[in-house]
């Protein structure tokens, strides 16, 4: 449960948190305005592994013989914690791509197509665009509109919901044609 109190302290200030994160994005305040500064995976992890070793200086963390230990060290006593009290663990897209594999899922799904089209219809932006985009895509703020227009988020936490977007989007831009961010 939350608040979530594995460290004796808090190991970064904001300020040591946003430096970290224009570290990790490259980004200045031009670059941020011009692009949203996201975060690519690489620099999550180098983010994170900074971040371990940060609170392996500290005192915080035990000791590693190597930065790659010190971020498996933060991963177990602070993000894994933090996952199951968050629910995040429940969901992620490589298990939703193996559920939508089985031949009741798929046949479910192929039978109320036209209505699950609508449906992104309503909320998809830019239609017309390119490929793959002609039909549009969701954004999260799509996403969030869908969830409160259905009520899910009487169901599940903005949090997750937003982690699961996310999760579909990478799994889309990694293993499709999808482009980040849609």
């Amino acid at each position: 449960r939350l608040p979530l109190r594995v460290l004796a302290a808090a190991p970064l200030s904001f300020v040591q948190v946003d430096l970290e994160y224009a570290r990790a994005t490259g980004a200045t305040r031009r670059d941020a305005a011009r692009s949203g500064a996201h975060m690519s995976l690489d620099g999550f992890i180098w983010a994170l592994t900074d971040i371990a070793l940060h609170c392996q200086h500290q005192g915080l963390l035990e000791q590693t013989r190597s930065a790659d230990a010190g971020l498996a060290k933060l991963c177990e006593r602070l993000l894994q914690p933090l996952g199951e009290a968050l629910g995040v663990s429940l969901y992620d897209a490589a298990w939703a791509k193996e559920i939508l594999a089985d031949p009741e899922v798929a046949a479910l799904l192929q039978r109320g197509h036209r209505g699950l089209e609508a449906l992104f219809r309503q909320y998809a932006s830019n239609s017309n665009s390119p490929e793959p985009y002609q039909r549009g895509h969701w954004t999260a703020r799509a996403m969030k509109r869908f969830a409160s227009d259905v009520d899910l988020v009487a169901e599940l936490s903005v949090p997750s919901l937003q982690r699961m977007f996310s999760e579909c989007v990478q799994h889309e831009v990694l293993n499709a044609d999808g482009l980040e961010g849609k």
